[in-house]
């Protein structure tokens, strides 16, 4: 008799096992068979037909050369290796075939084929959510949520949750690259991991900011400006980054146009390394294939859905900032998640989408508006300061943003 293999583990499992949809539960179907797909197909039709497996002995009867075990059950184990099978099947195939378009100097169309190749992992067998008790085993820990930078928001949300992905949009100049920077410097002072995707700004841009906004939270005057054209103190500047490195447990790395475009394979390779994931913005980034979000609404779609994905899949968190459209340019408030380019994709699966605008569309004050909360209260509004050049974006009253944006006139627009 022939020796087994994962594909007759499994069969074997889904026979002994006396449940015929077993094979179901953890994701296979007859695409994943090679040798013995002819016996699963079988099988399967079995159970449609009769809703239950066969015996073993109706099961030889039919194929008589198959070499099933006596005591197999447990279908995750053979699960897992017809799965690693079919993926080394597929990506031999796809090499092989790009391989080929590459000697034929036809080296765009072997990109397109490795991107598209069809790869698969074992679905884990769903479990009864309503009598789960594994989650009790830490119930006295809390839940890992990120801290916020504005007490409002913080509020409403209760933090940042794992596997979320939000939505920071505004109208260009307004002020959304500024606020997602706040989030990512609130995140390193509290010990987290962060990775912002600029595709807008130089490296040494976004590091002045980033410095600018964390010197602020530390209580150290400094002036960004300064700080950009060099003529900050050097030892000064020196010393707030040792001040830095002393009191800020956390890390922000960053990835601009120098290092490539910024593609969701990439975000993905990176994702499980990083608690928060800034996309900044979402109308730039590239999808695997060509074209950018801005172009397509059927684009951003896509991209937003692989997002939401990498978010859940590696439990990290993703804020994207977004473009608005032009309607949302006509009133003094903040626009709304109807106002969101591509809108209905990102709305749907945004946890979290904010907007804003400068208050009375002057500097000095931001005007933020929390239009949508999964989970919790939502249409909720707070102002921020908008000091660029001290790196200051603390949460403050609407008395305080009346007070600081009168002190500018239109003529400064």
């Amino acid at each position: 008799m022939s020796r087994q293999t994962p594909e007759t583990l499994l069969l074997s499992a889904i026979i002994n096992s006396l449940d015929p949809y077993l094979h179901a539960e953890w994701g296979i179907t007859a695409r994943h068979f090679h040798a013995y797909r002819d016996e699963f197909e079988w099988v399967e039709d079995f159970g449609r037909s009769l809703g239950r497996t066969p015996t073993r002995e109706e099961f030889l009867t039919k194929w008589p050369d198959t070499p099933l075990s006596e005591t197999q059950e447990d279908a995750k184990w053979p699960a897992i290796e017809v799965i690693k099978q079919y993926n080394a099947r597929q990506t031999l195939r796809t090499m092989t075939k790009a391989g080929t378009l590459i000697k034929a100097g036809a080296v765009d169309n072997a990109l397109e084929e490795l991107r598209s190749m069809d790869l698969h992992r074992v679905v884990e067998k769903p479990q009864n959510l309503l009598v789960d008790y594994g989650f009790l085993d830490d119930y006295d820990m809390p839940e890992d949520r990120m801290r916020l930078p504005y007490p409002t928001l913080q509020a409403k949300t209760d933090g940042f949750g794992r596997g979320e992905l939000w939505y920071l949009a505004a109208r260009p100049s307004q002020g959304k690259s500024v606020h997602t920077s706040v989030i990512a410097a609130q995140a390193a002072l509290e010990g987290r991991r962060v990775i912002i995707y600029s595709m807008e700004m130089t490296k040494r841009a976004v590091q002045v900011r980033m410095q600018a906004i964390m010197a602020n939270l530390l209580g150290i005057k400094v002036s960004a400006r300064d700080m950009k054209s060099r003529r900050y103190d050097a030892l000064e500047y020196k010393k707030l980054m040792q001040e830095i490195e002393a009191r800020v447990p956390g890390e922000i790395h960053v990835h601009t146009p120098k290092e490539g475009p910024c593609r969701p394979s990439v975000v993905r390779a990176r994702a499980g390394d990083y608690d928060l994931n800034v996309i900044d913005y979402i109308g730039l980034m590239r999808p695997d294939g060509t074209g950018r979000a801005v172009d397509d609404w059927r684009v951003a779609a896509a991209l937003s859905n692989e997002l939401k994905e990498i978010a859940l899949q590696y439990d990290t968190r993703v804020l994207a900032a977004s473009q608005i459209n032009r309607e949302g340019d006509n009133s003094m408030n903040p626009p709304q998640l109807k106002h969101l380019s591509q809108s209905d994709a990102l709305g749907q699966d945004g946890d979290v989408v904010i907007t804003l605008m400068k208050y009375k569309k002057r500097k000095g004050a931001s005007h933020m508006y929390m239009d949508k909360n999964r989970d919790g209260e939502a249409q909720v509004h707070w102002f921020t300061k908008f000091d660029v050049d001290r790196g200051d974006y603390a949460e403050i009253t609407r008395d305080e943003a009346d007070e600081l944006s009168d002190a500018y006139d239109d003529e400064d627009y």
